[in-house]
């Protein structure tokens, strides 16, 4: 298991480094997994309340719990400081603030500059990953993205793939909303790289039925219904589903929203500074 002091995206930007090659599966700039990041950084707000729902419809930040998180902070920021972004020029919109839920994931997404290297700079503090730069052909300058504990990491990742394979509907929170935003922001191959293509082809098929399924965990029922703060819906999934619906909705938008190196799940992923 991934460490447990971990947030949701600090999670996935590890998931997000091939131990073999120690570099990034999927490139920074790729839209699908910029918004599976942002969407992921909404929950983490959600969930420690520095953001509730004010109608059906729109999320405000809570002045009195800003996050300490500098990153969670800055998107914090960004969307509820009136004007801090021009609105109209950006989306179309008459509004001083970030107002619904596509509002706040397109600026964690789009407006918080070198976002995944951030993360990945969180991790380094958090000691979990480190940076080594060297040379190529004694030449060129590369950094190198070494995991302080690669074999934690792949066991995670067998995990994830058990979890799917035989239906596991007790996995943990944080496994069940990763999973989900995996498959909504097609970004299976952070999950399969390096395996052979029948088996990223499986996970892909079970990973469908894995998120559409009802959910019984109450761990989860739970945590959906804070998100929700007891909203009424007619399936508490619908807590991530719409979020995950927007992140994929938005994600193609932007046109880049297919997975790492054509999605063939065998391959060796993107990669990069």
């Amino acid at each position: 298991m991934l460490p447990s002091h971990l947030t949701l995206h600090e999670q996935l930007a590890l998931l997000n480094i091939d131990a073999i090659k120690h570099q990034p599966i999927y490139k920074h700039y790729q839209a699908n997994y910029l918004y599976a990041l942002g969407g992921l950084m909404i929950i983490d707000m959600l969930s420690n309340k520095h953001i509730q729902w004010q109608d059906k419809d729109n999320l405000v930040a809570c002045p009195e719990n800003p996050p300490q998180h500098a990153l969670l902070l800055q998107v914090w920021e960004l969307c509820s400081t009136p004007n801090k972004i021009n609105w109209f020029w950006w989306a179309g919109k008459r509004q001083d603030v970030a107002l619904s839920l596509k509002d706040w994931v397109k600026v964690a997404a789009l407006k918080v500059d070198d976002m995944p290297q951030k993360i990945e700079q969180q991790l380094v503090h958090k000691q979990v990953l480190q940076f080594q730069k060297q040379n190529v052909m004694g030449i060129f300058p590369h950094t190198y993205r070494v995991l302080v504990d690669a074999k934690e990491q792949i066991g995670y990742k067998n995990y994830l793939r058990q979890v799917v394979k035989i239906n596991l509907t007790n996995c943990s929170v944080h496994d069940y909303i990763l999973l989900k935003v995996i498959k909504s922001c097609a970004i299976a191959d952070i999950v399969t790289i390096r395996q052979p293509k029948k088996i990223h082809k499986l996970f892909i098929e079970k990973l469908d039925l894995f998120t559409s399924q009802a959910v019984e965990n109450e761990a989860i029922i739970s945590f959906l219904l804070q998100l929700r703060q007891g909203k009424d819906l007619e399936e508490l999934a619908e807590a991530i589903d719409v979020l995950t619906d927007i992140i994929n909705d938005i994600g193609d938008v932007m046109g880049d929203a297919g997975s790492a190196d054509g999605g063939d799940g065998g391959g060796d992923g993107g990669g990069g500074d």
